[in-house]
């Protein structure tokens, strides 16, 4: 468990704006902490994520979830926190390429703390969002579909980012102090009637006293 904390990262993030498919959704939330993400955000407008735990296989336990109504919101949390944000785009993205600066994702150098933007399976990151950004990332494909799933799309490019972290600094980025709150968090989440067994501790504490 110690080991894993060492290695956790705050610095990267993910971003998904109104995912449709729970599944989908659980999946990005298994690659995510899989990678030594600490956390990572939705944009649900207002409907509370409901992570399907066959698919997590309980990997939602492990990772911050933080929702939010609206992308603007999001937005500007992350921006407060100093993130470079950079959304993703298909390789012929429906917007106005002329508008927005579109990169492959391997050509650019990232600056971090980093959080990436994912639209949902069907549309993508809606106009409105888009409006927040004035460059974004793309994956170059060379098939007839020119396009994969989404989440397969994160875990390609959550892989590649936490690599380029991982280079210029071999572990992770969380701070004592919450490597031990999150230390003790997993001990609670990993034992099995730990609240019970808490209550029972500080009833016998109290009569102690």
């Amino acid at each position: 468990m110690q080991t894993v904390l060492d290695q956790r990262i705050c610095n990267l993030t993910l971003v998904v704006e109104r995912v449709y498919d729970p599944f989908n959704a659980s999946a990005i939330i298994r690659t995510a902490e899989a990678f030594g993400l600490n956390n990572i955000s939705f944009i649900n407008s207002g409907k509370a994520f409901d992570p399907v735990k066959e698919i997590t296989i309980s990997a939602d336990k492990w990772i911050e979830i933080k929702e939010f109504s609206t992308s603007t919101h999001c937005y500007n949390h992350l921006d407060e926190n100093g993130f470079t944000q950079l959304p993703t785009l298909p390789p012929s993205p429906r917007c106005l390429k002329g508008s927005m600066l579109i990169a492959n994702f391997e050509d650019i150098s990232p600056k971090f703390p980093l959080a990436i933007w994912f639209g949902n399976e069907r549309d993508g990151l809606t106009a409105d969002t888009l409006k927040l950004f004035e460059s974004a990332i793309t994956i170059p494909m060379t098939g007839f579909s020119q396009s994969i799933n989404l989440s397969n799309s994160v875990a390609l490019l959550m892989y590649h980012f936490s690599s380029i972290y991982r280079q210029t600094k071999r572990i992770g980025d969380l701070s004592s102090a919450t490597k031990k709150e999150k230390f003790a968090s997993f001990l609670l989440q990993d034992i099995e009637n730990s609240k019970e067994i808490m209550h029972e501790v500080l009833l016998r504490n109290q009569k102690n006293q």
